[in-house]
């Protein structure tokens, strides 16, 4: 019994802090910085320049590949959403240049729809492909 109580002690304050992480935990600045970095080059903090003055994003990111914002809320997202763009997690407006791989752009969006859930931001590490 005393084994039981130890995992349990150790078990449930994870558990509780685990669901306290919602989506709008991400910071994109640290999603793609590692996992990420062949597929999105040169990439770049460009919030000041971009939200508030073109969107009302509370993030923006610049890479070669593309533009990428966080947006407060889904409305917000939606609101912003151009035909091209790829809408991720309701909060996530991917807007890819033009040229930008398939198999980059499935990479990019499966580690974002993933981050913070734990064992699946390398799909490598589950044994799966990028979808």
């Amino acid at each position: 019994m005393n084994r039981w109580l130890r995992i349990s002690v150790l078990l449930i304050p994870t558990l509780v802090l685990t669901a306290c992480v919602t989506v709008h935990d991400i910071e994109l600045r640290y999603v793609w910085d590692t996992e990420a970095a062949e597929e999105l080059t040169n990439q770049r903090d460009v919030t000041e320049a971009v939200c508030g003055a073109m969107v009302d994003c509370v993030e923006a990111l610049q890479a070669d590949q593309g533009l990428f914002l966080k947006f407060p809320s889904e409305d917000s997202a939606a609101a912003a959403k151009q035909p091209d763009d790829e809408l991720v997690r309701g909060i996530f407006l991917l807007r890819w240049s033009e040229g930008v791989p398939v198999e980059d752009k499935e990479f990019v969006t499966f580690v974002l729809e993933n981050a913070l859930q734990s064992g699946k931001e390398d799909p490598e590490a589950i044994g799966a492909t990028a979808p």
